[in-house]
């Protein structure tokens, strides 16, 4: 097929990393291309396609008169929240009856989804994909700016169908292979389960233009994916603290008396307000839940390196020092041959409505809206690592 591709000009940094060329000027392709170090972009090269997207997946090269050569971008293991503030994101056509399929609930910070572009959210017109390159996922915030290079708007759709010449270059696929942000919102709730605590996730999504407001079965009121949950101080919701939180205002429901539905607010702070030569490797280990990227990947600049007199673990922070940590700050140390990246950041997850009740704000590989076979594998390289790693471990 005819799909639009991200071409790495030979100007390229990235062009020069791949192309990997021997004493004779001559590119040598390697099949696997390790990142080692941040690539410097020039003013020109920061004008092409692959410094605008929100993040690569394939990439072509043209080299000589030969056929393209194609690479595919391996990103390295990174966990999500479960719960977030979100947004509505779609999938499949939207025909004359203006239904939307079954929907799921995003988080906007995430390269997971497309673009749905209308000349207006209130233009009752067939809505456009456009991208960079087929199959490019872009944030919320990407989502609005191709939108707006395009001369629309994000849009929550009217109608689309799987046709160039009328959704837009970018369409193929809109049934089967990714999902599009849609301007409207979407709840992350809460399901509690009455006997053990064990809760699950729930999207509730707003209606579409029919007044349809389906979600996907994994999401819905009815699923029974339960899993274990760290609640504050252990103490969670039974049947009548849920009918007393409805009682009170909480948007809360029993769900065929076995489980609580409520809506969920999201409150993240630092751990450590400061740190000082008392602390540990095993503190940070105990109380840090949520991990991070080696500082060392983003920007020059954006993080500044601490020495805080803890044995072995260097700081990061972008700004203040020892006696001021953000909860973006990162803590960085080496345990047992491994290498630990932490946030220090603490999620946790309020019942909307109630100062009574909350959990710890699980992490996850896996996107329930663009889930790839590649997060799976380290979901479980992770499960095996906490079995390796393991205070009991020797």
């Amino acid at each position: 097929p005819d799909y639009l591709r991200l071409r790495v000009l030979p100007s390229s940094p990235l062009y020069a990393k791949l192309c990997a060329s021997d004493t004779n000027g001559d590119c040598t392709l390697p099949s696997k291309v390790v990142l080692d170090e941040n690539l410097v972009y020039d003013a020109a090269a920061m004008l092409e396609d692959e410094y605008a997207v929100d993040t690569i997946r394939t990439i072509e090269l043209s080299v000589g008169l030969a056929n393209p050569i194609y690479y595919e971008y391996v990103r390295q293991p990174c966990v999500e929240l479960s719960f977030f503030n979100a947004k509505k994101v779609t999938q499949g056509e939207v025909k004359d009856n203006n239904i939307i399929g079954p929907s799921f609930c995003g988080n906007p910070n995430l390269s997971i989804a497309t673009p749905m572009c209308a000349s207006s959210d209130s233009s009752q017109t067939i809505s456009k994909i456009y991208c960079h390159y087929q199959g490019e996922r872009v944030t919320y915030a990407g989502a609005e700016a191709l939108c707006a290079a395009n001369g629309g708007m994000q849009s929550h759709p009217w109608q689309v169908r799987e046709s160039k010449t009328k959704s837009g270059p970018c369409v193929d696929g809109v049934n089967s292979s990714f999902h599009s942000w849609a301007n409207a919102w979407c709840s992350v709730q809460v399901k509690i389960d009455f006997e053990s605590g064990y809760t699950a996730i729930v999207n509730e999504v707003e209606p579409d233009h029919a007044g349809a407001a389906q979600v996907e079965p994994q999401v819905s009121s009815d699923t029974l994916n339960f899993f274990k949950t760290y609640w504050t101080d252990g103490i969670y919701p039974d049947m009548n603290a849920c009918l007393n939180l409805i009682a009170g205002g909480a948007s809360c429901a029993v769900h065929e008396g076995k489980s609580c539905i409520c809506d969920t607010t999201v409150v993240n702070s630092a751990v450590f307000a400061s740190a000082d030569s008392s602390m540990s490797i095993d503190q940070l280990l105990t109380d840090l839940r949520t991990g991070a990227v080696d500082p060392l990947t983003f920007d020059s600049g954006t993080y500044n390196s601490l020495n805080c007199g803890i044995e072995g673990v260097t700081i990061y922070s972008k700004s203040g020092d020892c006696s001021s940590l953000a909860s973006d700050s990162i803590f960085a140390f080496t345990n047992k041959n491994k290498a630990y990246f932490l946030k220090n950041m603490h999620s946790t997850v309020h019942i909307s409505g109630s100062n009574d009740y909350s959990f710890r704000n699980p992490v996850q590989f896996i996107n329930l809206v663009d889930p790839e076979v590649r997060d799976m594998h380290y979901e479980v390289d992770a499960v095996l690592d906490s079995l390796f790693y393991h205070p009991t471990h020797p």
